[in-house]
């Protein structure tokens, strides 16, 4: 419209039409050409990024070494980080709005090796464990961005290895430890992390104390087998000690666990101690166990057997006077039968010489006679 003040305005039409639009992409993160490192992670902010119509958007990005898409239908309202692979990557960016109407806009990045990325899942740092558990020890997390780790080690801070899976248990002796994560690609990075834990400590104590046999003879030499379980949560305890006393003289032996001295089972918790003995003609023996572990020493468990006189001498002399006896009745009995033999012939030679006397006599042999 015009108008000059003197008469009627002027005026003209013109028809303009507007059609709607794509979405208008605003990158604010990354920058086109910039690098950053594999365990670094892209951050993907294109939050001022919007539509003239008003129409709601997505966005998805695309990078020319990927098959798969590094985000897909996200929302451009909000940020994205993402890990990228070493390597050059050409970015392509496309803001899709609700009608259908994309905008692409593309982008470069440098992607630079780096080291891996250490994380110790478990146990977290501070933990006690009580006496005799096992430490688990996980390291869910831990990730190589290049794909090229070589080498996972768990070790203790004196640099003891206590194994190279993801996943190991380690039986840990009492006390304070720092256990060291490592990680190591091929190209001889590395990360590490670290935790200390405590370990619990325990005493040891002893049951079912056995001696066998369960009864001795004096003035021989016999052997008795010493048995007895040894229960030390912690591990530690390398030392099961027994006193035989016998008339107050004392004797030590050590009792072991290692397949030998009588032991039947190595480290299976039974210490034993193959042991000869002559006792004298006491009438007890008694028997002292007990376990030590450093400065602690375990309840004392106590066994008494008894000992029996030796009756050897009194049963050989029983045994001459039995046969003794025996053969003096023997020999009475064979006396008598041969003095009634001789006593019965001397009869019948009597008896014999009587009846001669049947016959008539002569005067002469009665003379003679």
């Amino acid at each position: 419209t015009v108008d000059d003040g003197l008469g009627n305005p002027a005026y003209s039409f013109v028809n303009v039409t507007v059609s709607p639009s794509a979405p208008i992409i605003v990158i604010d993160s990354p920058e086109d050409g910039t690098s950053s490192k594999s365990n670094e992670k892209v951050v993907f902010d294109l939050r001022n990024s919007f539509d003239t119509d008003g129409n709601s958007f997505s966005m998805t990005i695309y990078s020319d070494v990927l098959e798969a898409p590094i985000l897909q239908g996200v929302n451009p309202n909000q940020i994205h980080e993402r890990h990228l692979s070493t390597g050059q990557h050409n970015i392509t960016i496309i803001l899709e709005d609700s009608t259908g109407l994309s905008r692409i806009s593309e982008i470069s990045l440098q992607i630079l090796p780096s080291a891996p990325v250490v994380t110790i899942a478990s146990p977290q740092d501070g933990r006690f464990f009580p006496p005799g558990d096992r430490v688990l020890l996980d390291s869910t997390g831990t990730v190589d961005y290049d794909g090229d780790l070589l080498l996972l080690e768990w070790t203790l801070a004196d640099g003891t290895t206590l194994g190279s899976n993801s996943i190991i248990e380690a039986n840990l002796p009492p006390g304070q430890h720092i256990i060291v994560l490592t990680a190591k690609d091929s190209r001889g990075t590395f990360d590490q992390d670290s935790i200390s834990i405590m370990v619990g400590s325990s005493a040891p104590f002893l049951s079912s104390l056995s001696v066998s046999p369960d009864s001795l003879n004096s003035k021989q030499a016999q052997t008795i087998k010493i048995q007895v379980s040894l229960v030390d949560l912690d591990g530690t305890s390398e030392q099961v000690s027994a006193v035989i006393t016998v008339s107050g003289n004392p004797t030590l032996v050590e009792l072991n666990d290692d397949g030998a001295f009588g032991d039947s089972v190595p480290g299976d918790g039974v210490w034993t101690r193959n042991v000869q003995v002559s006792p004298d003609d006491s009438d007890w023996m008694r028997i002292d166990v007990w376990a030590r572990d450093g400065d602690t020493v375990s309840p004392t468990l106590t066994v008494t057997i008894p000992i029996e006189d030796d009756d050897s001498d009194s049963e050989i002399i029983q045994s001459i006077l039995t046969w003794g006896a025996t053969a003096v009745a023997l020999l009475g009995i064979i006396g008598l039968a041969v003095a009634r033999s001789r006593r019965a012939s001397t009869i019948a030679d009597i008896e014999m010489i009587e009846s001669w006397r049947g016959f008539t006599s002569d005067p002469d042999e009665e003379a003679f006679e």
